[in-house]
């Protein structure tokens, strides 16, 4: 995983390779250290994420409950069209906010009104 990057209010981290059942635990470790410093508005860029499985669809769930019980929200965008179907077929589409690249991510985030700012961010 890269180190985080900040757009203003929203945490960006770029995902790659497989998410599953190792990869899903160290999505959910980095995702309890960003929320742990403040970072409540995240976007995940999976653009180099070419697997998914059960493991990492679990996280993501997670991690949005988490967020949103912080008043913010987890994005992902860059979604490879086999990453994508098993979103879709699991209707993750529907609870997660799902957009066509980084920016849209970031502006749809950004649009939710949350108490604090996100910060820069350094892993």
């Amino acid at each position: 995983m890269a180190p985080a990057t900040t757009h203003p209010g929203v945490t960006v981290v770029a995902l790659s390779g497989e998410i599953d059942g190792t990869g899903a635990q160290e999505l959910g470790a980095r995702l309890v250290r960003e929320f742990e410093l403040g970072h409540n508005r995240i976007v995940l860029d999976m653009s180099g994420v070419s697997y998914l499985n059960s493991a990492g669809i679990g996280e993501l769930a997670m991690a949005a409950k988490r967020a949103r019980s912080l008043q913010g929200d987890l994005a992902l965008c860059g979604l490879q069209d086999r990453v994508r179907r098993v979103l879709e077929l699991v209707r993750m589409d529907q609870l997660l906010v799902v957009a066509s690249g980084l920016e849209p991510a970031c502006a749809a985030l950004a649009d939710h009104p949350v108490e604090r700012d996100c910060g820069s961010s350094s892993a």
